[in-house]
């Protein structure tokens, strides 16, 4: 018995962790986001039930996407949480020059968030939102343009 036992335990262990690093890799850059492949993949589950992106790395690409599709000299950005700003910094200083953070929503042409704290999603149109970064069917972060 203990003879079989080490093999099997061996090629379990080695699924496991060949599972969670094709997880890591399919996710780039969003490897800190992985999760067993046993988990459900339904739609919003992983949001509704987990913390995701709570270092806000992908606030980053949400900006990109805003400066490359948005050619207004100036954008105001309105971001649910600190990351969304200090991910800024990353861009070119040519585009961190056209972003201005807004406080107040009624001054934003968009909306980004990562959902840290706000699992159930926003009110918005779907036609709205403009771009969203997704892991196993769940967003991890959106942009919503709301002008």
């Amino acid at each position: 018995m203990g003879m079989l036992f080490a093999p099997i335990l061996g090629l379990v262990l080695f699924f496991s962790v060949l599972s969670t690093a094709t997880l890591m890799i399919r996710n780039h850059p969003f490897e800190d986001i992985y999760f067993n492949a046993l988990l459900p993949s339904k739609d919003q589950y992983l949001r509704k039930s987990f913390e995701l992106d709570y270092w806000g790395t992908s606030y980053k690409q949400a900006l990109e996407y805003i400066v490359s599709h948005d050619k207004s000299a100036k954008i105001n950005i309105n971001v649910s949480l600190f990351p969304g700003e200090a991910n800024a910094g990353i861009l070119p200083k040519e585009d961190r020059e056209r972003i201005r953070f807004v406080n107040d929503l009624n001054e934003a042409t968009y909306f980004v968030s990562a959902y840290r704290w706000h699992p159930e999603g926003y009110n918005w149109p779907p036609e709205q939102k403009v771009f969203t970064i997704k892991i196993m069917n769940s967003d991890i972060c959106s942009v919503w343009k709301i002008k």
